[in-house]
């Protein structure tokens, strides 16, 4: 019964998945007529008595309403009657609300956003219509939200695929308008995203004081999401250190940093990786000497730059062992961690050594117990011969 209930949800959910039509209105309407024919043709029967009017003769007298028997069919049980109606009636009247209702254009941007539906050739006439919003009005929306940098570069792609220039006062086709609330979405979440860009669409001044709340809000939660990673990266036992795509060392947290006992000034945000593998070289901790320098650093560089994940263990001149564990990124670099594993490596010699010592021990005491059973079996065959001597003699 109660699993019926919840079955209710699956047509508005399954709708709201992959029917790109489907109204929010439509999937109320359907889900309350839904619930409603579950506990009239499920719950009711089984809390009314038999002698109910309701229950015999329908509300008002309508027999052709009872509750176990809608338009005179009793179905083939009572739960796959309660399900046939139910449900039956859900997604009815899901389509049907769904088809009568227009989505608004917010709803249609929304939409696409979240079916991924930005095709290019998906309609050379619907993206290149002309939207209310003017170039200017997005040109002062964006710049607190993208580097300037940035801006220039979605700005020259919006008129290389437009083919014209867009002045100030020009409307923007619709395809840059969706672009640019989905990459506001990003930074200031789906809802408020949409909200602004309803107030453009409608020609309704922007709310500045409700949109500098939004970025200020934004920008205290990436700053939290970022001393909470620098946090976590330094409370970590292992030493880590990344490395971008070109190849510097852009993080690294202290355990690293002691655990190789570098100099205090050495290390630095945007330091050549080169470099520092061949301080490392240098000193001896790449395992290598002389002549072989440049051949472990480039070795060490061609393993970051083909991507490739590596494992290895290497001992430090002091005899600390360290566990190397590099990953890639997925747009390039690496993450690298670095475990001091010399106590567990220690007690690894130290149980290879108690083995050996054991298996001597028991080969020792194998021989020691085979040669006592070849005295004691020497022993009796002595006593036999010299018992068999003895009653040969009649004794």
């Amino acid at each position: 019964m109660s699993f019926l209930a919840a079955a209710q949800l699956a047509p508005g959910l399954l709708a709201g998945l992959y029917w790109r039509r489907a109204h929010g209105v439509a999937v109320t309407v359907g889900l309350a007529a839904g619930l409603f024919l579950w506990f009239y043709c499920l719950v009711l029967p089984e809390v009314l008595s038999a002698q109910s009017t309701l229950r015999s003769s329908g509300p008002f007298g309508l027999n052709w309403l009872k509750p176990q028997a809608i338009f005179g069919w009793e179905g083939p049980g009572p739960l796959s009657y309660a399900a046939f109606w139910s449900l039956g009636v859900n997604v009815l009247l899901l389509v049907a609300t769904s088809r009568f209702y227009k989505a608004t254009a917010a709803d249609e941007r929304q939409a696409a956003v979240f079916m991924n539906t930005h095709d290019t050739n998906e309609g050379q006439g619907d993206d290149f219509n002309l939207s209310p919003v003017r170039a200017g009005q997005l040109r002062a929306l964006l710049p607190p939200f993208l580097e300037e940098a940035r801006l220039q570069e979605l700005w020259r792609s919006f008129e290389e695929r437009y083919q014209q220039r867009l002045l100030p006062a020009d409307r923007l086709p619709l395809f840059a308008v969706r672009e640019a609330e989905s990459l506001l979405a990003g930074v200031i979440g789906a809802a408020s995203s949409s909200r602004v860009f309803s107030e453009l669409t409608e020609s309704r001044q922007v709310d500045f004081a409700g949109l500098a709340s939004l970025v200020s809000e934004a920008g205290r939660q990436q700053t939290f999401n970022r001393d909470l990673l620098e946090t976590t990266v330094e409370s970590m036992l292992q030493g880590v250190s990344v490395v971008d795509a070109q190849m510097r060392l852009v993080a690294w947290n202290t355990r690293y940093e002691t655990m190789f006992a570098y100099p205090q000034r050495l290390l630095y945000v945007g330091m050549p990786i080169a470099k520092l593998y061949r301080f490392n070289a240098e000193r001896g901790v790449m395992g290598v000497q002389g002549q072989s320098v440049d051949h472990e650093v480039e070795k060490k560089l061609d393993w970051l730059r083909q991507g490739h994940p590596h494992r290895l263990e290497r001992r430090l001149p002091d005899g600390r062992v360290i566990d190397i564990h590099g990953v890639p990124l997925p747009r390039g670099g690496f993450v690298t961690t670095y475990i001091d594993i010399t106590d567990y490596r220690e007690m690894v010699t130290h149980l290879e050594e108690v083995r050996l010592e054991l298996e001597d021990r028991v080969a020792s005491g194998s021989q020691s117990l085979a040669d006592t059973n070849a005295e004691l079996r020497r022993e009796n065959r002595l006593r036999a011969e010299a018992e068999s001597k003895l009653r040969d003699a009649g004794v």
